[in-house]
């Protein structure tokens, strides 16, 4: 039970082709995209969409094994909207280096939000969110930092039943 996943074909600015393959005879598909299963199919391609700015993250099974557990490796910023901000410029610190990752165009929304490319697993991330007025002049940043685990251990915890109480403890 393998399936492998060909080079994929870029169609558009964001628009992706997958195509893959199994070693099964008539294999049923579950295509997985950013740990949610998006399709069950017997298929060997299909397109996928992406915001500008992301990656795509799909995993393609021939089992009706779920993928292995982890959590998402996105981070999803989030804040409000800064006085007479036009946009705000969305950064990365790689290497103790501010990367532009992004520019978010202020549109009168209360809140505003950005997802993250997929990020390394065990590792802290940096970002910033900084606005920019009409005139160009940059705001104070907000910095957020996130330490991502895709795969943490499960929790150390104990259960109890108590016939008499008709309780249950559960104790970490």
């Amino acid at each position: 039970m393998s399936v492998t996943i060909n080079e994929p074909q870029k169609l558009d600015g964001l628009t992706w082709r997958l195509s893959w393959s199994s070693d099964l005879e008539n294999p049923l598909f579950r295509i997985y995209q950013d740990g949610l299963r998006i399709n069950t199919t017997r298929a060997t391609q299909q397109d996928f969409s992406v915001s500008p700015n992301e990656s795509l993250i799909v995993e393609i099974l021939d089992t009706n094994d779920a993928p292995a557990q982890a959590f998402p490796g996105r981070f999803l910023l989030g804040w409000s909207p800064s006085p007479d901000a036009a946009r705000y410029r969305i950064d990365e610190k790689v290497e103790s280096i501010w990367i532009q990752r992004a520019i978010i165009e202020d549109s009168g929304k209360g809140f505003y939000s950005w997802k993250s490319r997929f990020l390394e697993d065990s590792t802290e991330h940096y970002f910033r969110v900084v606005p920019i007025g009409s005139n160009g002049n940059e705001g104070d940043a907000l910095e957020m930092s996130e330490f991502m685990v895709r795969h943490p251990s499960p929790p150390d915890q104990n259960f109890s039943y108590s016939g008499a109480t008709r309780q249950i403890t559960i104790t970490a």
